[in-house]
Formats: C-alpha cells, structure tokens, sequence
C-alpha cells in the first residue's frame, strides 16, 4: 500500500498533513534511497526480483 502511495507522489485522504509531511520527507532522504537501491540490487542479485507491489495473502497464508 506505501509502496503505491509513494510511487505516485499523491497525498490519501486518510494520512495527516503532519504524517505526510514527515513520509514525504524521508522518502526523499539520501538514507532511504540509498538503501533501497542497494535492497533492490541485493534481491536482483540473489534472483528474488521484485515485482514492485504487494505481496499476495496467498504468498503468506498456509493453507490446512
């Protein structure tokens, strides 16, 4: 869900100014592109991709 929300650059109405003042903000950090380009080098790297949304409920739930 954040991952779309910072994609588009474009504001929910459910996140605060306050919030998104401050996800705005460490979005744009150094920090955080930093290491999410070398996240992403890693997975592409260990053959992991990524396929840039979220993960599906079924990636995750066991089924019995």
């Amino acid at each position: 869900m954040f991952t779309r929300i910072r994609r588009t650059g474009e504001q929910p109405l459910w996140i605060g100014e306050g919030v998104w003042a401050k996800l705005s903000s460490a979005w744009d950090s150094p920090d955080y592109t930093d290491e999410y380009t070398r996240l992403r080098e890693s997975q592409a790297a260990a053959g992991e991709g990524f396929s840039g949304d979220s993960a599906d409920i079924s990636d995750y739930h066991t089924w019995s």
